[in-house]
Order: C-alpha cells, then structure tokens, then sequence
C-alpha cells in the first residue's frame, strides 16, 4: 500500500503483491503468518522469503 500510496508506484506495487502471492502460492510461509495445524505449509525464515521475493 505505501509503494502505492504514498509513492504512486502503482507498477512495483502490483509486482510486489504478484511475487507474495506466487511464494504463498507454493505453500511457503513465515513463521508469523504459519496457521497451526494446516497440513503442506512449509514453514521458512523470512530473510528466505524476503529473498525469493
């Protein structure tokens, strides 16, 4: 929202979201967004998904 916003990096913010989703997508997550008991999460660091993104 703020690349957007603030910004007006409407673009770069589109391709930030379209990166998240595509990692999310493949069932990695962060420990803090990981849902307890949801079976096929794989469950990373975030420097490893800050990274991919």
């Amino acid at each position: 929202m703020m690349l957007e916003m603030s910004f007006g990096g409407k673009g770069e913010a589109r391709n930030l979201w379209r990166a998240m989703q595509s990692v999310f997508a493949a069932g990695y997550t962060t420990p803090d967004l990981a849902r307890r008991g949801k079976s096929g999460e794989k469950i990373v660091p975030r420097s490893l998904v800050t990274g991919w993104i």
